[in-house]
């Protein structure tokens, strides 16, 4: 019983001096400072790395390097296929924007955003069936051009001014046209499913363009030429 005592006695105590502790108050009288002086370190750190970045891209603009190059456009002719994204013969993957012949619309760049550039296609339809494969699916759809029966074009605007390479392809025989005036080169077609060498169902050339404007033209009257696509890539 008496080594009980000294346990009571401690609770007893503890019990005493608990109501003389009292919470603080919840309004400070002083700022955090030290709180301040961190966000204001944060602020100096962003702003340097931000005139580093800045340093850095005005070095890559005077090497002529650009940090917002124009986007390239992969267009497949005459055609609904919405999920082609392979290379082709330029290597440019990404999205390949289905233009059928008649209404002007917005081309869709390679990566599948609606660009300021517009596109009409002038002509007639045709494909031959059955497609097999992504590039199938882009050589056997292709707009068909009888200038016996109207002038042919594709006329493009809206393109950011400069140099692009203007891959072309068609699975039958091309000949005769020209893109912003400069020739382009004859193909032999007869490969529906697989690219072959240049000259065969893909060429290739360097067009300028000035005023946003890109117009391929038949420059061979009475002659059948079938075009499958094109891709536009930014030099």
């Amino acid at each position: 019983m008496t080594k009980t005592i000294p346990l009571v006695m401690a609770v007893a105590a503890t019990l005493y001096v608990t109501p003389a502790i009292h919470a603080g108050s919840l309004n400070p009288t002083n700022a955090p400072a030290p709180t301040m002086h961190t966000l204001d370190e944060i602020y100096d750190l962003i702003e340097e790395t931000r005139q580093e970045v800045l340093t850095i891209r005005l070095l890559l603009e005077s090497q002529g390097t650009t940090t917002n190059a124009p986007l390239g456009f992969n267009i497949n002719f005459a055609s609904s296929e919405t999920n082609l994204t392979f290379g082709a013969a330029s290597g440019q993957t990404g999205h390949w924007a289905p233009v059928d012949v008649g209404p002007t619309v917005y081309l869709i760049n390679t990566a599948g955003e609606t660009s300021a550039a517009r596109i009409t296609l002038t002509g007639s339809a045709d494909s031959a069936h059955p497609i097999t494969g992504p590039i199938g699916a882009m050589l056997r759809t292709r707009a068909v051009f009888y200038d016996g029966d109207g002038e042919f074009s594709a006329s493009i605007t809206g393109l950011e001014d400069g140099q692009y390479d203007v891959y072309y392809y068609s699975s039958t025989r091309f000949y005769g046209m020209n893109a912003n005036g400069t020739n382009m080169y004859d193909l032999s077609g007869g490969n529906y499913d697989t690219l072959g060498s240049e000259g065969s169902n893909w060429g290739v050339v360097t067009v300028t363009v000035s005023g946003g404007t890109l117009t391929i033209l038949d420059a061979s009257p009475y002659q059948f030429e079938g075009l499958s696509g094109i891709q536009i890539v930014p030099k």
